[in-house]
């Protein structure tokens, strides 16, 4: 497939050919006059501990934002899922000229000519899917409002008949989120007031082989961590850089849990939790703790209805 003459330009004619020989120009097109395309190829995901690496398949929505100054800022946003994962959904961002678009890339099965983009409160939008010069199953691009909610994206037959289904990402105003694409719903699963910064929210989603929490002010993450283990959703402190003075204190305790109370020093508070659903199996809180002198220790405990402990544990009182 030939290629915008500026991403040629970018890359160099040598670094150009290595591009076309190991990564595809799936599909191209440009947005508000500003060039992008999405590059997919092979790859391979090692978890570690022993366990054997995994086929993957990696799709890249890259664009240049001519609108932020000269010369053109590259910009780049993707993922890797695992290749017998064959349809996914990511919220990409991608070039809007100031129209409040996002554009939503992923993977479609072979038998999928088209995929459905379900928004709650909005009418459903389609488009048609595209296959690589390779057998990595069928990718697709398509702008979507960024403030949208995304439910879910469908994958169609030529008859209109389903042939897959990925979990949606959610909310779309907010950043996009780095990380694998999400394998269920990304929820704010605990808010907190920080003063002049308004709230700060706790963001979780289900990952590959585990979860991902984000810590986010204004709607753009400040923190963020994927595992493939589920203690990614237990309790940590979170410190701002130096010179700055929030520290939040948040994560997820057992579901039954009611309330979760943290001692510092001689300091105790009891605080709310929510419930994080069947997904992620816990309860989430957060609340922000005093930047004074540095304890040892924060002693957090969580307990049900009848004042039952459930879980308890103490955290280093410092920023990592």
């Amino acid at each position: 497939m030939p290629t915008d003459e500026r991403f040629e330009e970018f890359y160099g004619a040598v670094f150009g050919r290595l591009i076309g020989q190991l990564f595809l120009v799936t599909a191209e097109g440009e947005q508000a006059g500003e060039p992008w395309r999405l590059v997919v190829y092979r790859s391979a995901y090692d978890s570690g501990g022993g366990r054997p690496r995994v086929a993957d398949v990696c799709y890249i929505l890259e664009w240049f934002a001519t609108s932020v100054g000269m010369p053109p800022a590259w910009q780049v946003h993707g993922t890797c899922a695992p290749a017998t994962q064959a349809a996914t959904v990511l919220a990409a961002g991608g070039p809007d000229g100031g129209k409040g678009l996002t554009a939503v890339v992923g993977r479609a099965p072979d038998a999928a000519a088209r995929v459905r983009l379900e928004l709650r409160g909005r009418a459903p939008i389609e488009t048609t899917t595209v296959r690589p010069g390779a057998p990595l199953g069928r990718f697709y691009v398509v702008f979507v409002p960024r403030a949208s909610y995304l439910e879910r994206m469908v994958a169609l037959d030529g008859d209109g008949n389903q042939v897959g289904e990925a979990s949606g990402q959610g909310d779309l105003s907010r950043t996009p989120l780095a990380g694998f694409p999400p394998t269920g719903p990304v929820d704010v699963v605990a808010t907190v007031p920080a003063g002049a910064r308004g709230a700060v929210e706790v963001v979780a989603w289900p990952a590959r082989d585990g979860f991902c929490v984000a810590v986010e002010t204004g709607g753009r993450p400040v923190s963020s961590a994927c595992t493939s283990q589920q203690d990614a959703l237990d309790p940590a402190l979170y410190c701002e850089s130096p010179g700055r003075d929030l520290r939040l204190l948040y994560g997820g305790v057992p579901r039954g849990a009611k309330t979760v109370t943290f001692q510092a020093g001689g300091r105790r508070v009891v605080v709310p939790v929510r419930d994080g659903g069947a997904v992620s199996g816990r309860a989430f809180f957060a609340t922000v703790v005093s930047n004074a002198a540095a304890r040892a220790t924060i002693r957090v405990t969580a307990r049900d209805g009848r004042g039952q402990v459930l879980w308890s544990k103490p955290l280093p009182y410092r920023c990592a």
